[in-house]
This record gives C-alpha cells, structure tokens and sequence, in this order.
C-alpha cells in the first residue's frame, strides 16, 4: 500500500470485520482521545468511567459486544463532559434533541447535516 492509499483504507478487526460498523462509534472515540491529549479529562477518568458504564450495561443485559462497547463509551463521554462541567447536562439534551431532529430528517443513505445556529 503506498502512503496515498493510507487515508482510503478502512480500519479491520483481527476476523475481517470493519473495526467500526458506523461513523458515530469512530467519532466517539476521536472525541475521546483529543480531551484526553488536551487534558480536558485525564486517562485514568476515562478509563474508570468507561468500565463503570461497560459493566452497566453488561449487568442490565446488554450483550458484551461492539454496539454495547461504544453505546458505553458515548455514555462515558457525556458523563465526564458533564461531571467536568465542559458541558451542562440541559446543554447535552438541548444538542442530543438537534441530533435526533436532523436525524430524523435526513433522507435514509445521506449524512445528517445539524443546522448552524
């Protein structure tokens, strides 16, 4: 592969399958990483969080797989933006309701597009 094929090639688990099954579950993570880089939260905060809400989820349930894995990490992302007061949790409502307008409003295979305002 040469270095301009790098951008274009997707991310594979160790049994072929894409790494990420949606746009979302890679965002989260990217999310993630920078506050940590920045210091915004530290990595033993997002570590610890990111159990606790895996746990949850597994002991309510949930299935111990990838959608549950980053259903978790969207969850531990908010918590820490809110706990951290990066965030207010209204602030998290008010953005998560957008995302679920624009969503609902998108035409099925186009990217949901939030209005500036």
């Amino acid at each position: 592969m040469n270095p301009s094929e790098l951008g274009r090639q997707h991310l594979h688990q160790r049994d072929g399958e894409p790494m990420f099954s949606e746009p979302w579950q890679a965002q989260v993570l990217a999310m993630a990483d920078l506050l940590v880089q920045s210091g915004t939260i530290s990595k033993s905060d997002w570590a610890e969080t990111l159990g606790t809400e895996i746990r949850a989820a597994t002991v309510a349930g949930r299935p111990d797989d990838t959608e549950t894995y980053f259903s978790a990490a969207l969850s531990a992302l908010e918590h820490l933006l809110v706990t951290g007061q990066s965030v207010s949790s209204q602030e998290l409502t008010v953005r998560r309701d957008e995302w679920e307008h624009a969503y609902e409003r998108t035409p099925h295979g186009q990217p949901v597009v939030l209005s500036q305002s």
